[in-house]
């Protein structure tokens, strides 16, 4: 199974490296509307990256009773803490076509085991 995720993991290591580049490229004072257009679309593509190997990958499973203790938590902090509640909350994934996609709640593929 492990080979099956071979191109994900090497596509995923290459859009590392180029976000590490063009962050390199944006403090040394070299910033084009391309460049962050380019980079942001590289975020998308390294999250559905992420996506795809945390879901195909049996050894994360996902515990509900962590994920309960997860909302409960924020259940308490909401009053003190909204802004970084919604953070983790709020996932947008846009579209090479433009089009994108709000989801609002908890984004259980990429918590793994971590919750």
């Amino acid at each position: 199974a492990a080979n099956d995720l071979k191109a994900e993991r090497m596509e995923l290591l290459d859009i590392e490296a180029k976000l590490a580049n063009g962050t390199k490229a944006i403090l040394s004072g070299l910033d084009y509307p391309e460049l962050r257009e380019e980079m942001l679309k590289l975020r998308v593509r390294k999250s559905e990256l992420e996506d795809v190997l945390i879901r195909k990958d049996p050894r994360r499973p996902v515990d509900p009773a962590k994920i309960t203790a997860l909302l409960q938590r924020y259940i308490e902090n909401w009053s003190t803490d909204l802004k970084g509640i919604l953070h983790g909350m709020t996932r947008i994934y846009a579209h090479a076509d433009g089009t994108f996609d709000l989801s609002i709640g908890i984004h259980i593929e990429s918590c793994g085991s971590r919750i």
